[in-house]
């Protein structure tokens, strides 16, 4: 009987160690539950493909110059990269809120060439005619301040474009000489 007890007193208190750890003992079959979760933040992405080079005006490779039909100011598209878009502009989220996506740049380029003459629309937006005072279309004056693109109410179903064309008013009153770099930013923010 000593036997038998102690037998059961030490199978016991294996059992009891046994499930304390997180496992299962049985005579022949045994189980254990757990749970599973799975936890995905709010998530937002932006990509610009030609984030790294940027878009350039060169005017040393340009030919067309203001004339007396079409006097100041003229509008130039950049001489790098060529073709529409200038800008490919890519955005991805998650948040079933949705997401504003906005631009902005950081300075002038010199003071007789602010940042507001810089202007930028969606992809294939016409080029300004020259000798206009205003920017036509679409076309929208960079600024330090955030400028939305974008406001939508839901989560991206994939990646959404929102790609950009640039376009520069010249007045006539630009010195000769390279001008600072603006840093141009575009942000996407969940809601």
């Amino acid at each position: 009987m000593k036997r038998t007890l102690l037998f059961f007193t030490v199978l016991m208190f294996i059992s009891v160690s046994i499930f304390a750890t997180g496992n299962a003992v049985g005579f022949g079959t045994a189980s254990q539950t757990m749970p599973v979760s799975v936890l995905i933040p709010k998530i937002v992405f932006i990509h610009v493909d030609n984030a790294s080079h940027g878009v350039t005006f060169d005017f040393s490779t340009m030919v067309n110059y203001p004339d007396f039909v079409n006097p100041y100011p003229w509008w130039y598209l950049p001489t790098d990269p060529v073709a529409s878009p200038h800008v490919d502009l890519r955005v991805w989220t998650n948040d079933n809120d949705g997401y504003t996506v906005t631009v902005k740049g950081d300075q002038d380029f010199a003071p007789e060439l602010p940042l507001s003459d810089l202007y930028f629309a969606g992809a294939g937006e016409v080029k300004t005619a020259n000798g206009s005072a205003v920017a036509g279309g679409n076309w929208n004056a960079f600024s330090t301040v955030d400028f939305t693109i974008a406001d939508e109410n839901s989560k991206t179903n994939g990646f959404v474009s929102y790609n950009q064309d640039y376009e520069l008013k010249i007045d006539g009153d630009e010195n000769a000489g390279a001008f600072n770099t603006v840093t141009i930013t575009y942000t996407i923010t969940g809601k």
